[in-house]
C-alpha cells in the first residue's frame, strides 16, 4: 500500500528517502486498521486527535483529518492519500510521539502552533492548486495559520514565538529565516484577534517578596485559671494588627506557657502565656505574564 506524502509541516521535512515513505505509510495504515492509543504530548492519541479537530474548527476546515502516531517519523509531516495510488484516501498528520513530546513537553500552545501550520498547509491547498510554488512561501503561509490558531484558541504567543526561534534557523535554504516565520506567525496572531500578553504584578501571580517581614515574641501578665495559649495569641494578634494597619499577613508561629503557684502550701496557681507572630505587610507581587494586566 502506498502513500504519497506532498508537503511539510513546520517540523517535517518535504524529501524523504523511500524507507521512509514506506514506514509512514505503515504507520498511516496500521493505526487506521487498530485504532490503538499510544501515548502523546503526555496525553492519549484520542486527545491529541480532539485536539487537532479543536485547532480545524478554530481555522474553518471542516472536513476530517485523522492524526497518526508513528514512532518510525523522523518529527512530523503530511501526508495525503490518494484512491489512484491504491493508499487510503484522506488527509493525515503523521508526528513521532516521542519526538514531539521531547521537543513540546506538554505545551498546549505549541502544540496548537504545531498542528495549526500543518492544517494550514491542507487550507492552503498547498498539494494541490499551490504545490507548484517556492517551498518556503509555502512554509510562510502556514506559519501564518499557526498564529490564527492560537489567536484563535486564546493561546499565549510569546510561546508560539519560543518554538519558533528553537526550531527556524537564523539562514535556511528551505524554510523561512527564523525572523520572518515570527513575523509571519504573528501577522496570523494579530489578524485572528490575538492579544499580546503582558507582564505585571498582580495579587493572583503570588507574592514575591515583602516590605517588611516582622517576628514579634511576647508574653502575657500573670493570670489566674480560664486562659490558654491561643487565647493570648488572639490577644496579640489583634493588637498587632491596630500596630500594623497594612500588614496582610499576621500568622501564629509558636507559643507556650509559664506558670506559677502564689499562695503555697495552698494550690493558687498563675499563668504567663507566651506568643510568637509574624508580621507582613507590603507585598511585592511576582511579575508573570497575564491576560489580566492592564
Amino acid at each position: 500500500m502506498k502513500l504519497v506524502m506532498t508537503v511539510a509541516t513546520l517540523l517535517g521535512t518535504l524529501c524523504v528517502s523511500d524507507q521512509a515513505a514506506a514506514q509512514s505509510a505503515a504507520c498511516v495504515s496500521t493505526y487506521l486498521a487498530k485504532r490503538k492509543s499510544e501515548p502523546t504530548l503526555g496525553i492519549a492519541a484520542s486527545d491529541a486527535e480532539r485536539l487537532v479537530s479543536r485547532v480545524a474548527r478554530s481555522l474553518g476546515l471542516m472536513r476530517p483529518v485523522t492524526v497518526v502516531p508513528c514512532t518510525f517519523a523522523e518529527k512530523a509531516h503530511a501526508w495525503v492519500g490518494k484512491p489512484d495510488d491504491d493508499s487510503p484516501e484522506g488527509e493525515y498528520i503523521v508526528y513521532n510521539p516521542d519526538w514531539v513530546r521531547e521537543v513540546l513537553g506538554k505545551d498546549e500552545v505549541q502544540a496548537v502552533a504545531l498542528f495549526g501550520h500543518e492544517l494550514g498547509h491542507f487550507l492552503n491547498g498547498d498539494f494541490t492548486t499551490r504545490k507548484g510554488l517556492p517551498r518556503s512561501q509555502l512554509e510562510r503561509d502556514a506559519d501564518r495559520f499557526a498564529g490564527c490558531a492560537v489567536a484563535r484558541l486564546s493561546g499565549d504567543f510569546s510561546r508560539l514565538e519560543n518554538l519558533l526561534a528553537r526550531l527556524r534557523l537564523e539562514k535556511d535554504a528551505v524554510y523561512p529565516d527564523r525572523l520572518t516565520s515570527i513575523q509571519s506567525a504573528k501577522e496570523g496572531f494579530d489578524a485572528c484577534g490575538g492579544a499580546v500578553v503582558k507582564k505585571c504584578r498582580l495579587p493572583d501571580h503570588g507574592v514575591e517578596s515583602w516590605g517588611y517581614d516582622v517576628v514579634v515574641s511576647r508574653s502575657s501578665n500573670w493570670r489566674g485559671g480560664g486562659g490558654s495559649q491561643p487565647g493570648y495569641c488572639a490577644e496579640l494578634q489583634a493588637q498587632l494588627r491596630g500596630e500594623y494597619p497594612d500588614a496582610q499577613e499576621v500568622i501564629t508561629r509558636s507559643s507556650s506557657e509559664s506558670s506559677r503557684n502564689t499562695c503555697a502550701p495552698f494550690n493558687c496557681p498563675n499563668y504567663q502565656y507566651h506568643c510568637t507572630i509574624t508580621v507582613r505587610g507590603k507585598p511585592v507581587f511576582k511579575e508573570l505574564e497575564s491576560k489580566k494586566c492592564p
